[in-house]
């Protein structure tokens, strides 16, 4: 798969809870799906909100039927999954994987970057990976 329009979402600047113009890693993750694979996701703003923290809940805990995520083996992760670190012992953070070594994603204080995420910074902090049912 051609993937030299990542180009495009290299250098985004960071903010939190950005969904627009500038993004927090969701809203990159988010833009890309929306923007390269016609998949709208909800857009998880609203951190302290009961219910957008149990939809994301139901997403990291692989529930199919939220979000249309599915958790995969980390050993089958493919171009366009979702990798989820824990971030001190919580899974928080997220990026798109886009081969077997790199990721597309965001963190505070960094503009958006393609990273290798077998590195000893991230490899323990993997968490879980999921395939969205378009790619299933």
């Amino acid at each position: 798969m051609q993937t030299f329009w990542l180009q495009d979402y290299i250098g985004i600047e960071f903010e939190e809870r950005g969904r627009f113009k500038k993004v927090d890693c969701w809203g990159l993750f988010r833009r890309v799906y929306c923007e390269r694979f016609g998949v709208l996701l909800p857009s998880f703003t609203d951190y302290e909100s009961t219910k957008e923290i149990e939809q994301i809940a139901k997403i990291v805990k692989g529930n199919e039927d939220e979000g249309g995520f599915k958790e995969i083996p980390f050993d089958k992760r493919g171009f366009a999954d979702l990798i989820l670190f824990r971030i001190q012992g919580q899974p928080v953070h997220v990026g798109l994987i886009v081969n077997h070594y790199l990721m597309l994603h965001i963190e505070k204080g960094k503009n958006s970057c393609l990273e290798k995420y077998k590195t000893a910074r991230w490899k323990p902090r993997i968490y879980k990976v999921f395939r969205h049912e378009k790619f299933l």
